[in-house]
């Protein structure tokens, strides 16, 4: 099988953790994915609410590129991006009358799709292709003290016609995959697909928090010391609006939030450097300590000195210049 890798925006700016993360486990594990050349934006959550011909060009784009390049499928690890390019996918493989306007549109730019590609999500591939036999038969560290709290969000099962790979209602591939490398996994069933607000986090934050709030206290009261999750948008929410959840409602919740590659090279043995642990929010240390793994979790910029400076449930970075 020949990869295409699609980064997506997120990976290369906010929520890099990710991406270096999964390129280290897939490096680990033996898979070759390069990225799909001068790619560009999805869509996002946007890009159907403007133009429908947007819509479905500028998937279509990457489709192209990546068929250009002979990859027979591309992985991408953001659930949106996933979303859209197997939506767009989908669409135009079964519209011939949408494949032709698209193709006019791409003929500016000198490309053709043509429809030989398929779109999978990196959880996809990890569970169904690496599978979890593998996973297991290379887990070098005992992660038998972490209680993780699968969370899977929205739109990496739903709608079923693009995101089939898993249940619709109670997923199981990052539940297998945690419990393949030897984590015990806690009972999330009422949570681990319920929305945690995406994007309305900026329109409306009230809203958004409540919905996040319920999904990091069910995690909590389920007994997990550690979230994995498989998309940028929810990881942003559960991870680096954390503490505003718990000075809005008064609440202690403290649970690390991991990418679920972040968890996969912790059991294979990877560095944290080289799954960019230290650019997690919410300090992964408690669970690293657990596994017996050192952990320098001090943010470094050249030329500035940076705190952290607790004060009960508040907690701030303060910069200083050098």
């Amino acid at each position: 099988m020949r990869y295409a890798y699609y980064p997506g925006c997120s990976l290369v700016a906010s929520e890099k953790e990710y991406n270096i993360s999964t390129k280290a486990v897939l490096e680990a594990l033996g898979i070759e994915a390069p990225d799909i050349e001068d790619w560009n934006c999805c869509g996002a959550t946007a890009g159907h609410a403007i133009n429908h011909n947007l819509s479905l060009a500028l998937p279509a784009r990457n489709l192209a590129l990546a068929e250009d390049s002979d990859a027979q499928t591309i992985i991408a690890p953001c659930s949106e991006c996933f979303h859209n390019l197997a939506g767009v996918n989908n669409t135009l493989k079964g519209d011939e009358r949408e494949m032709r306007k698209v193709n006019t549109i791409l003929a500016d730019a000198g490309l053709e799709y043509r429809g030989g590609v398929e779109v999978r999500h990196v959880l996809d591939v990890v569970a169904h292709e690496v599978g979890y036999d593998y996973l297991r038969e290379h887990t070098v560290r005992d992660l038998s003290k972490l209680r993780i709290a699968p969370y899977y969000g929205c739109l990496v099962v739903r709608p079923p016609d693009v995101a089939n790979f898993d249940r619709l209602e109670n997923p199981q591939t990052m539940d297998n995959i945690a419990k393949a490398v030897g984590a015990q996994v806690v009972d999330y069933a009422d949570y681990k697909t319920a929305c945690c607000g995406g994007a309305l986090i900026l329109p409306k934050e009230d809203v958004a928090l409540k919905l996040i709030k319920n999904i990091l206290l069910g995690a909590k009261r389920a007994g997990a010391n550690c979230i994995i999750v498989p998309c940028p948008m929810c990881h942003m929410n559960l991870d680096a609006k954390q503490a505003l959840v718990e000075e809005t409602f008064g609440v202690s919740i403290d649970i690390p939030v991991l990418y679920f590659p972040q968890l996969l090279g912790l059991a294979m043995g990877l560095d944290p450097g080289k799954l960019g642990l230290e650019k997690n929010i919410v300090s992964p240390k408690r669970i690293l300590d657990l596994l017996g793994i050192e952990f320098a979790e001090e943010l470094s910029v050249p030329g500035v000195s940076i705190t952290l400076e607790e004060e009960g449930q508040k907690k701030r970075l303060v910069f200083e210049l050098g």
